[in-house]
This record gives C-alpha cells, sequence and structure tokens, in this order.
C-alpha cells in the first residue's frame, strides 16, 4: 500500500485539480518501474508484487523518481507551476490490513512530531 504525502495540503493550497494530476503521476511512476498497480482511495495505492524484497525495490525505485524529477501542472486559478518533487510511503503486508498497518507505522516514522 502507497500514499502520497501531504496531498490534502496541497489541495487546499493548490486546488483539487493539482492534487489530481500528482495522483495521476504517481500512478504512471508506480507503473514505470514494473508494479502492479491499482487505485484504492484518494492518494492511496495497492501494489502487488512477487515478494516483499521486490516491492520494497520497485517502490524505494519510484520514490527516487518522484523526488528527482519535476513536473508541470495548472493550478486553479490556470497558472502553470512545477511540481519539483513529491515524497510518498508505502508498507508492504501479505494482506491489505497488514500493509495498512506498515504504512501506518512508516508515516509515524517520518512525522513523529505531528503523529500523522
Amino acid at each position: 500500500m502507497s500514499d502520497v504525502d501531504n496531498l490534502k495540503p496541497m489541495n487546499d493550497r493548490l486546488g483539487y485539480s493539482v492534487g489530481d494530476m500528482l495522483i495521476r503521476r504517481f500512478a504512471e511512476v508506480l507503473t514505470s518501474v514494473g508494479l502492479d498497480a491499482y487505485h484504492h482511495l484518494g492518494g492511496t495505492f495497492l501494489c502487488k508484487g512477487e515478494s516483499y524484497q521486490e516491492l520494497n525495490v520497485k517502490l524505494s525505485q519510484a520514490r527516487q523518481i518522484l523526488r528527482q524529477q519535476p513536473f508541470s501542472v495548472q493550478n486553479v486559478d490556470g497558472r502553470v507551476i512545477a511540481i519539483e518533487s513529491a515524497e510518498f510511503s508505502f508498507g508492504i503486508g501479505t494482506t491489505v490490513e497488514e500493509a495498512e498497518v506498515s504504512l501506518g507505522q512508516r508515516k509515524k516514522l517520518r512525522t513523529p512530531e505531528s503523529g500523522k
């Protein structure tokens, strides 16, 4: 299970159309690294793989791409802006429930002060 970080603040600041473009970009990146990915809810995708190691490697590759490859979006007032990088968290498990717990734990580790 993977989830775009800080999607709500981005939607609030730049508009839902920008958030939607980020979700589409995220989907493209997930599939570009060879992941079998399915949109779940909001900025969350479920990804299938043969092993924990394969998922970890491919999700880590996707994270690097989102960090290092800026992309352009059009915000609500029509201006084209560059998103320099985006982040996401992921959790891996043998069931959706396990992956969701793992994702929650990883998100807590990434933002310990906010408890997100």
